[in-house]
């Protein structure tokens, strides 16, 4: 036991002399400053989809470990917030800043302010646009008409293919309530949408005689 004791207490003395090994990134050139330029180019590299996962893969299997990629994974995770954090200490530190002052209204404007104007603008603007209140969610009327009515292999009986000159919206809205009974997917909002067309009593096309 005590042997065993001596190589523990050797080993551990080699280690504290020359040290552990040294962790090594595989986002060294990106971390190799900690100025505006560096944060910026870094932030856009882990915003990228997969390419930080891709990098890390590739570092772990060129890398002499013995940590799973999954340990690896997590050190350079952490060694990212790491870099970031340092980003951020470096950029207070250059703005001269003492310690324990409030934000100044600047940055507040411009962090803060901005932020929130841009999530506005992201939240409400696709429902601004879908708004019925807009000019281009006005009602279209129809304008033309295609129908026909056949028996399947037959000619058609009754065709119409024409524009339609005369059509006029649901007169009121009782009449509209009246035809929601019989077409219950109508939507309240839908009366002016809604129109009503008259068919011609003829049809348009001949129907031949059936051959005998």
């Amino acid at each position: 036991f005590y042997l065993l004791k001596c190589v523990y207490l050797y080993f551990s003395a080699m280690q504290i002399c020359m040290g552990y090994p040294r962790f090594t990134s595989g986002s060294g050139f990106l971390m190799s400053g900690y100025g505006d330029f560096h944060s910026i180019v870094f932030s856009i590299y882990r915003a990228i989809p997969f390419v930080f996962e891709l990098s890390t893969i590739l570092s772990w299997v060129v890398s002499d470990t013995s940590l799973l990629f999954y340990d690896w994974l997590k050190f350079e995770d952490l060694n990212s917030e790491l870099f970031s954090v340092k980003c951020r200490l470096v950029w207070i530190e250059d703005q001269g800043r003492p310690f324990g002052t409030k934000q100044p209204m600047k940055e507040k404007f411009k962090t803060g302010v901005l932020l929130f104007s841009a999530l506005v603008v992201v939240i409400w603007f696709p429902l601004l646009v879908l708004s019925t209140g807009l000019p281009g969610a006005q009602p279209n009327p129809a304008v033309h008409i295609d129908a026909g009515l056949a028996v399947q292999g037959w000619d058609p009986l009754f065709r119409v293919n024409s524009d339609i000159d005369n059509y006029q919206e649901i007169p009121s809205s009782p009449s509209f309530s009246l035809l929601r009974q019989d077409y219950p997917n109508l939507l309240a909002d839908e009366r002016k949408n809604t129109q009503v067309i008259d068919f011609p009593y003829y049809s348009e096309s001949l129907w031949d005689i059936t051959p005998t």
